[in-house]
């Protein structure tokens, strides 16, 4: 956001607020350079190879990547994205993402995952919601939704 990085700003109603205090010129600049950053950029389809690549445990060791799943399974955020849209007899360890806002719009609005469906078939999942000025309630539908339309269409691997 052309901000300098503060220690302060750890404490995210410290930087919502120098955010708030940017001018109109400076704040466009900066928003129209993060969008543009290429540092801070995925796809969804490369996020699923990352993901399939974490599962089946060629991108750490097995202690880390056990260690990893585990934390995944853990997490206790974006309740209303990938996990609303789950059966309740699925598993599923994830990870949001949410950029900044900026006149309206928020940047990126993610969740990605491994499913684990009730008779122990894995699948990958990414869903970005990018430039966006719908409110928060309404991307986190869109994320649960594409949650429920890849579980409902899953069939288990009889191999």
């Amino acid at each position: 956001m052309g901000l300098r990085w503060n220690v302060r700003f750890a404490d995210s109603k410290r930087f919502d607020a120098a955010v708030r205090a940017l001018s109109t010129e400076k704040g466009n600049a900066a928003w129209g350079a993060y969008l543009t950053d290429p540092r801070d950029t995925a796809t969804p389809a490369g996020m699923v190879r990352f993901l399939k690549a974490l599962a089946t445990g060629t991108l750490l060791s097995p202690a880390s990547t056990g260690h990893l799943l585990a934390v995944m399974e853990k997490i206790q955020t974006g309740r209303d994205r990938l996990i609303a849209g789950i059966p309740k007899d699925w598993r599923i360890g994830h990870k949001t993402g949410t950029s900044p806002s900026w006149n309206g719009m928020t940047a990126a609005t993610n969740d990605v995952g491994l499913l684990t469906s009730p008779g122990g078939g894995k699948d990958a999942i990414a869903v970005f919601v990018a430039e966006s000025r719908r409110p928060n309630p309404e991307r986190a539908s869109v994320i649960a939704k594409a949650a429920a339309i890849v579980t409902s269409a899953y069939r288990e691997n009889k191999n």
